[in-house]
């Protein structure tokens, strides 16, 4: 988050968005989640939400070093940085919005 905030003060980031890990069927992490320490929480698809439903979005699992409630408050934390700098996810964008550039690492040092 600290880089998300230093990128937008800075007026380097204009807009920013989020999204949970989702373990597709079809990948690795889906065929052996154990392997890659992933805990599949909601185990019908048909309830995997991709949007927000009533609000709110939920993990639908969980990493081994990082907790369903740990991606929520961090997920949280980033919209809020988002709102505080108003940068709009891209397909929110209005129309004739600056565009982006590339940056170096040192530039943000």
């Amino acid at each position: 988050m600290e880089l998300l905030e230093t990128l937008l003060k800075r007026d380097l980031l204009k807009f920013a968005s989020f999204s949970y890990f989702i373990p597709w069927p079809g990948t690795r992490f889906y065929a052996e989640p154990e392997k890659y320490g992933i805990e599949i929480l909601v185990k019908n698809r048909a309830d995997w939400y991709y949007y927000e439903k009533e609000g709110k979005r939920n993990p639908i699992c969980q990493l081994k070093e990082f907790s369903a409630e740990e991606m929520s408050a961090c997920y949280q934390r980033g919209f809020e940085v988002i709102a505080k700098y108003n940068a709009m996810p891209f397909w929110k964008r209005e129309s004739g919005a600056e565009g982006t550039r590339s940056i170096s690492f040192k530039e943000l040092t």
